[in-house]
């Protein structure tokens, strides 16, 4: 009887093994298909109690994963400010003879207020890029200069520290993607990070193009007045670690 007894949990333990390693390579399979609708994932496994087995994974070019690959490998390219077309209008209207010399005061100030605002932003995406982003290389460039960037002009367009264009400063990535610090929220005129490839093309969800930080055009205005210029640096740095950190968990 004793000896029955063994060999049927001996016949219990077997198949619990062999269903453990079927249920852990099927579960291996999702994952493979979750990352990678057309390749699975494949495994060298030599048993279900091997510590050493090691998982190796094929990437599809389309997916999430694969391009925060190639952003880790490669560089990002930042957006700098320059509120042209916005100053341009309002230069026009402030000329107009149909307004009042009260409206044109009201307009000037306006300008002055987004020519500041335009300062602050850039100073606080170069300061809190170069001081907090280290998941790629990254340059800084107005955009302005964009269409340049998308038609292949590698040098004489990127912008040092000091926010002024640096002649000798080259593209030295085989590729890049550009970044922008944007609207993303138009309901409470929230900004943020949002990620698009070298042709300004918006890359989607599940990639975290976008890092918010609850900041809004008002609260950014309402700080300029009050001159509290760290608000800027304090909300945009908040930004570039979230960001960071939201690639960093694809890898």
């Amino acid at each position: 009887m004793k000896d029955y007894f063994n060999y049927i949990l001996l016949i219990l333990s077997f198949l619990i093994i062999n269903a453990s390693s079927i249920i852990a390579q099927d579960s291996i399979k999702v994952i493979g298909e979750k990352h990678n609708s057309k390749d699975t994932i494949p495994i060298s496994y030599n048993s279900l109690n091997d510590s050493t087995a090691s998982v190796s994974r094929i990437y599809n070019p389309s997916t999430t994963i694969s391009t925060a690959h190639e952003l880790r490998e490669n560089a990002l390219v930042v957006l700098l400010r320059t509120n042209g077309k916005r100053l341009k209008e309002l230069g026009v209207l402030s000329r107009s003879t149909e307004i009042s010399v009260k409206q044109k005061a009201g307009i000037l100030r306006k300008m002055e207020a987004i020519k500041t605002e335009t300062i602050l932003v850039n100073f606080a995406l170069i300061e809190s890029f170069n001081n907090s982003y280290r998941f790629s290389e990254v340059y800084f460039i107005y955009d302005n200069e964009v269409e340049k960037l998308k038609s292949g002009t590698r040098k004489g367009i990127f912008v040092s520290e000091n926010g002024k264009v640096d002649e000798t400063i080259e593209l030295a990535a085989d590729n890049f993607m550009i970044c922008n610090y944007t609207l993303v929220s138009a309901s409470n005129d929230s900004e943020g990070l949002v990620i698009y490839d070298a042709q300004m093309n918006r890359l989607k969800p599940p990639f975290p193009t976008v890092s918010v930080s609850g900041s809004s055009g008002f609260n950014m205005l309402l700080q300029i007045l009050t001159s509290d210029e760290n608000y800027h640096r304090k909300a945009i740095t908040k930004n570039v670690e979230k960001l960071q950190r939201s690639l960093y968990l694809l890898l």
